[in-house]
């Protein structure tokens, strides 16, 4: 039986500006224009998009061409576009066979059924999922699988590369120093605050009070590294708080005040650390509280997942002195 063939005219056009208007097609041999098969255009245009079929019944057995070509309204025709193809009486005379066995084997092929056996239910597709020891050196190896039918054929080989390295767990160093400074980095160990710490300390967690005095009201970074016995430096970690005018209480004794995440769109956690959080608020642009949340000591996980989105402030009230920072609700 032969087939049709279904093609897509899409966008031939011409140079200028002329409309198209009429298409038409020929198999191998030129019979001169507007002597082709005509193609319908639905609506002619300075490009065009139409879907067509051929009959092929009248085509011997082998390979042919396909020619389509256009005439714009000055009656002026295309060049063709051209596309080979092939007509074939298709009559499958194969019997199915089954997949019965597959193996693996890993950079050399040991031969056909010397490979490692891969236990499967026959059937006419095969999907697995199994997992493949291998006793191999570090670097780039391959894998290579195939499956064999109930007629002893094997097919080719599925290949997959891949890296094997052993990883070592890096040792741990104690910490013996850290350092803060305030929004500009002075360079490491050049901040003139630097505070000595137990050498057999691989995990540091302390609570400590900085004094802020010399810091103008309004926005800061504070800015926390730590040193290994080796001499390394840690990346920093940064805090940001707002010096306000109720810090000028015991020497303006900054709240390390942690707000996260920011920006958020559900929850943002509160963790006033050494002090005791009395009030949260939180506050538009405008000034006005838009919430007074009930309080933990000092820990405090905020529900923000109710407020529209923009910039407000978490007016933080603790035995020290108010903070205020500045979030974002997304």
């Amino acid at each position: 039986m032969k087939n049709l063939i279904t093609l897509v005219l899409h966008c031939i056009t011409l140079f200028g500006y002329a409309q198209i208007e009429r298409a038409e097609y020929f198999i191998d041999t030129d019979p001169g224009i507007d002597n082709g098969t005509p193609i319908t255009i639905n609506s002619p245009g300075f490009s065009i998009s139409e879907s067509f079929t051929i009959n092929t019944n009248s085509l011997n057995n082998g390979i042919h061409t396909l020619y389509v070509r256009t005439k714009d309204a000055n009656d002026a025709w295309s060049l063709y576009y051209k596309q080979t193809f092939l007509v074939h009486d298709f009559t499958d005379t194969t019997t199915p066979s089954q997949i019965i066995a597959a193996e693996y084997f890993f950079d050399t092929d040991p031969g056909t059924n010397n490979g490692t056996a891969i236990a499967i239910t026959p059937s006419f597709s095969v999907s697995e999922s199994l997992a493949i020891p291998a006793a191999l050196s570090d670097g780039i190896h391959t894998l290579y699988i195939r499956t064999k039918d109930d007629e002893d054929r094997w097919s080719l080989f599925y290949k997959q590369t891949f890296l094997v390295h052993s990883f070592a767990a890096p040792l741990q160093t104690a910490i013996n120093q850290y350092e803060y400074f305030f929004d500009s980095d002075p360079g490491t160990g050049a901040s003139g605050n630097i505070i000595n710490v137990n050498p057999s300390t691989f995990n540091l967690n302390e609570g400590i009070s900085i004094p802020s005095g010399g810091l103008a009201e309004g926005a800061h970074y504070l800015h926390i590294r730590t040193r290994d016995e080796n001499g390394v430096w840690s990346l920093y970690e940064v805090i940001g708080f707002t010096v306000t005018e109720a810090l000028s209480i015991d020497d303006n004794i900054l709240l390390l005040t942690r707000i996260y995440p920011i920006p958020s769109s559900e929850e943002i956690t509160v963790d006033t650390k050494t002090v005791t959080t009395e009030s949260i608020k939180l506050i538009d642009f405008t000034g006005k509280v838009i919430k007074s949340f009930e309080v933990d000591t000092n820990l405090n996980n905020i529900d923000v997942s109710n407020y529209a989105k923009g910039t407000y402030f978490l007016q933080i009230k603790t035995d020290k002195g108010i903070v205020n920072k500045k979030i974002i609700i997304n």
